[in-house]
């Protein structure tokens, strides 16, 4: 059953193109094509729970996914059996997968213990070099976790309940070192980011006393909570040999995590997450260097951007959020003229974007909406949009492309609208409808903030613990579009989840729990400004082009 879907066309009867006569006049021929189409899409897992939670893409086109698997024998690349194949070595293991740009396996790549281990981001460097940050967990091993996913071996021990670890595999997925981070605790890798001399810098929390030198040395950073109830957020920076060379600890008495980061071309460091309210009257110190710069929470959780230079020295910070609930931002991006994208959701009935002097103020439609917000190399506001409906709507990942078109991901909610939710932020509506439960969208806008389009992808369970999520989108060269998540099975959908989510179909099974998904979009060819001599018509009776959207053939 093909899901609901509002696809505007209009079609142009040009086909085959007679030239009348050639004169000597210059005739200009303008078309553009905004719209992306089905490329392919994998569906990998077991009959326990699987999913996707980061995909980056090389310079070659070769696209990289972590996240965590469970199982026996769990099939990385059904259309070539036997080629990719992993079995998980307790509840939950980190995978770290290759393909290439046709959606073939290359390889994919196996680490964890007994407990549950997740690989939660990944970056690939200029040399193709692999890097993986999240957590692992304590294991019946005593000798700990084996990080080597080839035939030697590497241990690594948690401390306590969870620990972060940073990995590093070469091109062809071989081991090249791992680093471990972590108290009493549970302390987590949220995201990764590498520059371009291959140093590595990742973001998350922890609590509690953590020391965040993985080598011989001691580097001790303390939450400010005082309980591990509390997290604070920390940012650390490793050599490209894994060695340590700064860390720092943001945060109040409430939570405060770093949920993504990014990098400019000059290695200046930027973070995005939420801080929540604290015991100190004067808010969250966000210069953790000698210098105060604080943040009070208007309401719970409130949203922060940070900019730290390349030696962990403080920028600037910035907040965003209502005064009736929580607002988090979970994804940051910033483009060549260091511009910086967040999306997120915020639950607070009306939120002020504008983190200065000024005011630009979004409305929540219900449970929670996703935000897109962009702001200038110095935080000041350029744009915020607001998309959502009357559920729980939400932004997950988000990227921007060489001219300053902004892509995202994440899910979205049944709505009691009977349109569905429009995810024109603009006085225009485009509206998708959720088949039941959590809904994958991915989003386009433009560097203004126009909507360009909108796909949606989902099953029909509406279950609470069935739903379908985009966690992660970047994009290739090219500009085609990736995006990994978690797809669940369908009820009154037997072939499955159609994941083209144009006019043709392809079909996704979930075999169990949830399933990883990974699906690429590819842009419809712009037909620029061109200039043809002579006078053009067309050949009546030409198969029309459907100009928005091109069913593949």
């Amino acid at each position: 059953m093909e899901h609901f879907r509002h696809i505007l066309k209009k079609f142009l009867p040009i086909g085959i193109v007679s030239v009348f006569f050639i004169s000597l006049s210059f005739f200009p021929f303008i078309a553009s094509a905004n719209d992306a189409q089905f490329g392919w899409a994998k569906g990998i897992g077991s009959t326990a729970s699987d999913g996707a939670y980061s995909v980056t893409t090389d310079s070659s086109g070769n696209v990289y996914t972590t996240g965590l698997f469970s199982g026996s024998n769990v099939d990385f690349d059904p259309a070539h059996p036997g080629t990719c194949i992993l079995t998980s070595a307790g509840l939950k293991d980190i995978f770290v997968s290759k393909f290439d740009s046709s959606g073939n396996c290359v390889w994919t790549k196996a680490m964890g213990g007994t407990g549950n281990d997740v690989g939660r981001d990944i970056s690939v460097d200029s040399s193709g070099y692999v890097y993986t940050t999240g957590n692992f967990n304590i294991t019946t091993d005593p000798n700990g976790v084996d990080f080597d996913p080839g035939t030697g071996t590497y241990y690594l021990k948690s401390n306590g309940v969870a620990d972060v670890f940073v990995s590093k595999l070469d091109s062809s997925g071989n081991f090249v070192w791992a680093k471990a981070i972590g108290g009493v605790a549970i302390d987590i890798g949220e995201s990764i980011a590498v520059d371009s001399t291959g140093n590595v810098y990742t973001t998350g929390m922890f609590r509690k006393t953590v020391d965040f030198d993985p080598g011989d040395g001691i580097y001790n950073l303390v939450a400010v909570g005082t309980t591990t109830i509390y997290t604070d957020i920390f940012i650390s920076k490793l050599d490209s040999s894994g060695n340590f060379v700064w860390a720092k600890a943001i945060g109040g008495t409430g939570n405060d995590a770093g949920w993504s980061m990014t990098l400019d071309s000059t290695g200046n460091v930027y973070t995005t997450g939420n801080f929540n309210i604290t015991t100190d009257p004067n808010g969250v110190d966000f210069d953790p260097g000698a210098g105060t710069s604080y943040l009070t929470s208007t309401g719970l959780n409130d949203v922060f951007v940070s900019k730290f230079d390349s030696s962990g020295n403080f920028v600037w910070v910035k907040a965003m959020g209502g005064a009736t609930n929580n607002d988090s931002a979970d994804s940051i991006a910033v483009d060549s003229s260091g511009n910086i994208y967040t999306t997120g959701i915020f639950r607070s009935a009306t939120v002020d974007f504008d983190p200065g002097t000024g005011t630009y103020y979004l409305n929540s439609n219900g449970g929670g909406d996703i935000f897109v917000s962009k702001l200038n190399s110095s935080g000041n506001f350029v744009w915020a949009k607001a998309i959502g409906g009357t559920g729980n709507d939400m932004g997950n990942s988000i990227v921007v492309d060489s001219i300053g078109n902004v892509y995202t991901t994440g899910y979205f909610y049944p709505t009691t609208d009977p349109n569905g939710v429009d995810f024109d932020p603009g006085t225009g509506t485009y509206y998708l409808k959720s088949n039941g439960g959590n809904d994958i969208f991915i989003s386009k806008l433009d560097s203004s903030g126009g909507f360009v389009w909108a796909k949606s992808i989902g099953g029909d369970d509406s279950t609470a613990t069935h739903d379908d999520t985009g966690f992660s989108i970047t994009l290739d060269s090219n500009n085609d579009v990736y995006t990994a998540g978690t797809f669940y099975i369908t009820v009154a959908m037997p072939n499955g989840v159609d994941f083209d989510p144009g006019t043709g179909t392809y079909y996704l099974k979930s075999n169990g729990g949830g399933d990883i998904f990974i699906l690429k979009l590819t842009p419809l060819t712009d037909i620029t400004t061109s200039t043809l001599t002579g006078l053009v018509t067309p050949v009546r009776g030409a198969t029309p082009i459907a100009v928005g959207h091109l069913a593949t053939t």
